[in-house]
């Protein structure tokens, strides 16, 4: 990650999900300029599977394998 991209993330993450002391470390995930999250919070949308709703997507809808 270059400097000018860290930041850039510094910047964009939302003052209630700074840490009280420090900068936040990497990987903070953003779609687009969007702020999504931490690692953390990945990882519980995935175990929660609500992956599409924490990144601001749209499900797919599950398609049938042809037999």
């Amino acid at each position: 990650m270059s400097e000018e991209q860290r930041q850039w993330m510094y910047k964009n993450i939302p003052p209630e999900k700074k840490p009280a002391q420090g900068n936040p470390l990497p990987p903070q995930i953003f779609n687009g300029d969007r702020y999504c999250g931490d690692y953390d919070s990945f990882f519980e949308s995935k175990e929660s599977n609500t992956v599409f709703s924490f990144l601001g997507l749209k499900p797919r809808l599950a398609s049938k394998a042809e037999p």
